[in-house]
């Protein structure tokens, strides 16, 4: 659920970013950074224990 949050405030921003005046590339890579370090915390917190979606671990 965090990750469409994510998505959603990137796409947000890009919006504001680019209403403010800023141009539409610069507020994109703003906004794809975003969405790409969202994505890599997504997938860093799956390893941590009882995190994944195997829960009952690898000796079972």
């Amino acid at each position: 659920m965090g990750l469409i949050y994510a998505v959603t405030s990137a796409f947000l921003l890009l919006i504001v970013l680019w209403a403010l005046g800023m141009k539409q590339f610069d507020a994109t890579l703003i906004s794809v950074g975003l969405m790409v370090l969202a994505t890599a915390i997504w997938k860093v917190l799956s390893y941590f224990p009882g995190r994944g979606s195997d829960s009952s671990g690898p000796d079972a």
